[in-house]
């Protein structure tokens, strides 16, 4: 796949995540109130996972804009894109599943998420300092 293309796939994922996270929230303020008064902590866990998802949603369309906008096409950053999006799967659905179908066998990829989350967030970081890097190198002195 082209990376323009790729680029577009991120932005859709972004708006997708964003606008099921607003959804799953207003869910879990309003529909599942009955199964937080039995499990108090599962509103915490849930709201967690809806305001981690909303976060990094806001993160992957942004990074995603920026390499659309920009000239810039990073592979550093589109490797973020892909740790964020396997970052709001791997950390958000599990919980959902466990509260919502009361399924927990997923509960082990949490973590993992958590990782990708980490990662996503190390590589705009690199991305940046190589840049810096970069520049300095490319930087001639004046004579």
């Amino acid at each position: 796949m082209k990376k323009d293309n790729l680029i577009w796939v991120f932005l859709s994922l972004g708006g997708f995540f964003g606008g099921t996270a607003v959804l799953l929230s207003a869910w879990g303020a309003h529909g599942l109130e009955s199964s937080f008064m039995e499990t108090p902590t599962d509103r915490f866990s849930f709201n967690f996972a809806t305001d981690l998802q909303l976060l990094h949603s806001l993160l992957l369309v942004s990074v995603a804009l920026f390499l659309n906008l920009g000239k810039c096409r990073s592979n550093l950053l589109l490797a973020s894109c892909i740790f964020l999006i396997l970052g709001i799967l791997l950390f958000s659905l599990p919980i959902y599943t466990r509260i919502i179908w009361n399924y927990s066998e997923l509960s082990k990829l949490t973590p993992f998420g958590g990782v990708c989350f980490f990662l996503g967030w190390s590589l705009i970081s690199a991305f940046s300092i190589l840049n810096i890097l970069c520049s300095k190198v490319l930087i001639k002195p004046e004579s």
